[in-house]
């Protein structure tokens, strides 16, 4: 729910994280790359996230070439525990729907569309 929160803290960014995997837990491994687009407020949370899953698959190509030529990729490694969000709170929604924010927006599906079919 980071994009939630993001459009109630007025960000101007989101972003996402690609790690190695090298264990059960989420986001341990080491840090192959970071992703952010403009966030787009005037837009609904169903548009911001699949903007961010778009850049995200994208980038995840671009690895997987390297790997494929045996590039070494540069890895990061992160100590941090991350910071993750619970589902919101009910005055949390409310406050969302007062900033005239919506989850979901039929009218975006063409541009949705755009971002995943070429």
């Amino acid at each position: 729910m980071a994009t939630f929160r993001a459009m109630l803290n007025g960000d101007v960014f989101i972003g996402s994280t690609l790690h190695f995997i090298t264990d059960p837990s989420i986001d341990r491994g080491a840090i192959i790359a970071t992703m952010s687009v403009p966030l787009k407020s005037n837009l609904s949370y169903t548009y911001n996230v699949l903007s961010l899953y778009s850049e995200s698959c994208a980038e995840i190509g671009n690895i997987v070439s390297q790997l494929a030529l045996s590039e070494n990729l540069l890895a990061e490694v992160s100590d941090s525990k991350g910071h993750y969000y619970s589902f919101p709170e009910n005055e949390e929604v409310q406050k969302f729907f007062s900033l005239k924010y919506r989850f979901f927006d039929a009218s975006e599906t063409p541009l949705i569309n755009k971002m995943y079919c070429y």
